[in-house]
């Protein structure tokens, strides 16, 4: 006869890893709270993770402060062989993500070798995807909840780092806010990374153990990432807002609809108030034509008109070359070849379109690996949200939410520039991948839990009838009755 054991509380939310220190829990995984290597390898993950994303290593390079030689690099090769050696490149490779992005970066290198230029290709190849690849394997190295939670608290305070260094750092440059020079110097790309990782702000908000001064700092935080955002004028990742609040309204009971919903139209409100005209300006042609006579709205109309064309020119050299493609991060030449041909002056600009981006430089099959990597990360998102309504705490089931969040916003960027070889999005598919592992390791041990076997209980014996005999002790103790 077996019998429910129910714990105090669920294990799945102690944070945990059943199993004596240096032995595997039940289901095979080594705890990372007694094994050096695994604690190491996430060290090094949560600290190359804070280092990619908050791009603190640009930022104190613009505040005058010598940068160390080669000390991201080193951080990512030391991660890389940790993640090796733990065994944490397995579980995110073994994956169908990791599969499928295996995939992706064996074809890349089959379209470096047939790109119309090797030597950029080979270039687009070791400096930009292969620190993208590295991210997501060195994912692996979390293996419990509370580590995902860490990893989201590593991208909450990463954003809050470039949030606090645009207030001191950056300028207005036509009217549009980003830092003086770096990747950052974009104001489209300083607004996407920062609604990277503005979501993970929510985490706290959402889950009940959270005290109130951690729920409040967060959202004022999240509040001073949206005017950062607003501030830089770019109309993407304004697109990219929208989208997120529209997820959020959809996920979030009626009553969470009805605030959500008073909440969005004082933000519209205080927007409208406090927004510079000329940012509005810029705004306004997302819905309409350029007034007469405003030159920032002119600027953005061509902005637009040029984006059109380079969208066009994308996908014709993607019908021109459906299979290779040009090469990787090779758009710009293929596009000047293209134009030349037209007779037409070449554009040299990307494609600012990163769907596109991959379609000409890595053909149709290159598109389809990358979206069925998206679809894949999506899935597992659906899939963790689904399973972790059953935490009491609700910290599961906001860490999913926050993970869906960043990847919508960062899905409708990427229709408007051009980062598809990027970390960003290498970043949230493997945190992805070990969410859903890491909860089916916890959902696996509670099943073992409940259905252990109920202790053996003592049988009643029904006590003798009294006896006129004294029993007589044999040798060791053991009694019989005279006479038996």
């Amino acid at each position: 006869m077996q019998s429910a054991v129910v714990p105090a509380e669920p294990m799945l939310w102690r944070g945990t890893m059943s199993g004596a220190p240096g032995q595997s829990s039940p289901v095979g995984v080594p705890n990372p709270e007694s094994d050096l290597i695994l604690k190491l390898a996430f060290g090094f993950f949560a600290i190359d993770l804070f280092l990619t994303v908050s791009r603190i290593l640009e930022i104190t390079s613009l505040a005058g402060i010598a940068r160390i030689p080669y000390l991201g690099v080193t951080i990512h090769v030391v991660t890389m062989v940790l993640a090796l050696i733990s065994g944490g490149a397995k579980r995110v490779l073994a994956s169908r993500v990791g599969a499928i992005l295996a995939l992706f970066t064996g074809w890349m290198m089959v379209c470096t070798l047939t790109s119309v230029w090797r030597g950029g290709s080979t270039d687009i190849l070791l400096r930009q995807w292969l620190p993208s690849l590295i991210i997501f394997v060195s994912c692996g190295t979390v293996v419990t909840l509370p580590q995902c939670r860490k990893a989201a608290t590593v991208l909450a305070t990463a954003t809050a780092v470039i949030a606090g260094a645009s207030y001191a750092l950056a300028t207005l440059k036509d009217d549009r806010l980003a830092f003086e020079a770096g990747t950052l110097g974009n104001a489209n790309e300083l607004s996407m990374v920062l609604l990277l990782g503005a979501p993970f702000f929510l985490v706290p908000v959402f889950s009940l153990g959270s005290s109130w001064f951690r729920k409040v700092v967060s959202l004022a935080l999240c509040a001073v990432v949206v005017v950062l955002v607003i501030r830089s004028a770019s109309r993407s990742n304004l697109l990219a807002i929208v989208s997120i609040l529209t997820v959020l309204f959809w996920t979030r009971p009626f009553a969470g609809k009805l605030k959500l919903g008073l909440l969005t139209i004082v933000l519209v409100f205080v927007f409208i108030a406090a927004t510079p005209r000329q940012v509005v300006s810029r705004y306004i042609t997302l819905f309409s034509d350029a007034p007469t006579g405003d030159d920032i709205a002119n600027s953005a109309h061509e902005s637009t008109a040029a984006r059109q064309y380079l969208l066009q020119q994308s996908l014709r050299l993607t019908m021109e070359h459906p299979i290779f493609g040009v090469g990787p991060g090779i758009f710009t030449v293929g596009e000047a070849d293209l134009a030349k041909s037209e007779g037409q002056a070449a554009q040299w600009h990307v494609s600012h379109n990163s769907y596109t981006q991959v379609s000409s430089e890595m053909g149709i099959p290159g598109l389809l690996l990358y979206l069925a990597a998206l679809w894949g990360t999506l899935s597992n998102i659906v899939w963790f949200r689904r399973r972790s309504r059953i935490d009491p705490t609700g910290r599961a089931s906001a860490l999913g939410l926050a993970l869906l969040l960043s990847l919508v916003g960062l899905c409708v960027n990427l229709a408007f520039s051009s980062n598809a070889y990027f970390p960003y999005l290498p970043i949230l598919m493997g945190l992805s991948v070990v969410l859903r592992k890491s909860l089916q390791v916890e959902m696996n041990r509670e099943t073992v839990q409940l259905n252990l076997p109920k202790p053996a209980l003592a049988v009643p014996v029904k006590p003798a009838a009294a006896s006129s005999e004294k029993p007589v002790y044999r040798f060791l103790g053991r009694a019989r009755r005279s006479g038996a």
